[in-house]
Parts: C-alpha cells; sequence; structure tokens
C-alpha cells in the first residue's frame, strides 16, 4: 500500500457490535491505539523535527474529534476509556490520522 493511502475502517462486523470503538476484554480499543499513536506522532514530528503547532490545533480537532481532551491517554481508567469510545468522532479521527500521517511526510521531507 503506498503511503497516505488508508485502507476502509470497519466500525461494525456485521453482527452489531462496533470493534473499532470497543474491545472485549482489554482496556484500550483500536480507536484509542490510534488516537495515541497519532497524538504521539503529532506531537513529536511538531516539536521536535517541524517545530510547528501540532495538526491538533492548527486545523482545531479539539472542537471537531468530540473528545474533552487533548492528551495521548495514557494513564486512562475503564471510565474515561468508556467515555473516550462512545464520545470520539471516528470519521474525524481518521481524518486527523491523515493529517498527521501527510505533516509527518512533509517535515521529514525537508
Amino acid at each position: 500500500m503506498s503511503p497516505g493511502r488508508l485502507t476502509p475502517w470497519r466500525t461494525d462486523s456485521g453482527g452489531g457490535g462496533d470493534y473499532t470503538r470497543f474491545s472485549e476484554k482489554k482496556l484500550y480499543s483500536p480507536a484509542w491505539h490510534i488516537w495515541h499513536s497519532a497524538r504521539i506522532e503529532d506531537i513529536g514530528c511538531s516539536y521536535f523535527i517541524c517545530g510547528s503547532a501540532e495538526v491538533f490545533d492548527g486545523l482545531a480537532y479539539i472542537d471537531r474529534i468530540g473528545l474533552p481532551f487533548r492528551h495521548t491517554g495514557n494513564s486512562m481508567n475503564y471510565q474515561e476509556m468508556d467515555v473516550f469510545n462512545r464520545s470520539i468522532d471516528l470519521q474525524e479521527l481518521r481524518n486527523y490520522r491523515r493529517e498527521v500521517g501527510a505533516r509527518s511526510r512533509e517535515c521529514i521531507r525537508l
């Protein structure tokens, strides 16, 4: 697969269970893993490589993504994870992940 291309995210297994938002018997859902890695990449690349504002701030994702926080989610408990899983806008998460990847590639080329 070429850089910048994502396969479609399936958010429903066909049986009514949303397996992107929820993970059976585990604290962290697949959506959390995508969020966490995108936030770490955004912070690291923006500050340490590009010397610029985060994609999260520049494109106002705090208002778009549906979460009441901006941190990376490292120490979330079960209650916080439940809020995360029920609140996050998966399309905006996908958009954010794409934008972060594009910024990282742009900065690395400089």
